[in-house]
């Protein structure tokens, strides 16, 4: 691809992390590959807007606010809970008639017809919450008990962890074609629209 034709690649990011998560991605990738972090409201440099519960409600929000970026080629891709973001966010585009992204890229978590979210559908206390991220084995011991870190993080781990146990809709489509694990994405899902797939 020339450095004349360039694809925006709009990246969100996981629980409870920060658009910064992606910023060595710009220097890593090549100059035609146009890294965008979203950052989500209550986090990084958005920490003082209102925190979102609801997916649907925050991929709206998200479609709106990148609606005006979306005059060239543009993709898709989230980690963990910004996998199914990135899924809801295609939804919210596609309503809003907005052209599509070219692909949509998720990592890091299973598609809707596959993910358990009875665990996340109930909010949680801040020791219940803290015993299943040392379960996870992703937090450092030395975080989980250092008391002022957790009461800084806890509220946006928590809703991000709640925001799992929201439901997310089917999505067939083009955003699929090359993905591994496509058929678990569409299970229970009726026929892709005419012309996709």
């Amino acid at each position: 691809m020339s450095t004349s034709t360039r694809l925006r690649l709009f990246c969100l990011p996981y629980s409870g992390a920060s658009a910064m998560f992606y910023s060595r991605w710009r220097r890593a990738l090549p100059e035609w590959l146009q890294v965008r972090p979203l950052e989500l409201p209550g986090r990084g440099m958005r920490m003082d807007e209102p925190l979102q519960r609801d997916i649907k409600v925050l991929a709206a929000q998200l479609a709106d606010e990148i609606s005006a970026e979306l005059d060239g080629p543009y993709a898709l891709f989230g980690h963990s809970l910004g996998g199914l973001l990135a899924f809801e966010l295609a939804h919210a585009l596609r309503e809003r008639g907005l052209p599509a992204p070219l692909a949509l890229f998720a990592s890091a978590t299973a598609g809707p017809a596959r993910r358990d979210v009875s665990e996340y559908a109930i909010e949680k206390d801040d020791t219940q919450l803290i015993e299943r991220l040392r379960k996870l084995k992703g937090t450092p011991e030395d975080a989980l008990t250092n008391r002022e870190l957790m009461q800084l993080t806890l509220i946006v781990v928590t809703l991000s962890i709640f925001v799992h146990g929201t439901s997310v809709k089917p999505l067939l489509g083009r955003f699929w074609r090359h993905r591994h694990n496509l058929p678990e994405w569409r299970k229970g899902q009726g026929p892709p629209p005419p012309g996709q797939l």
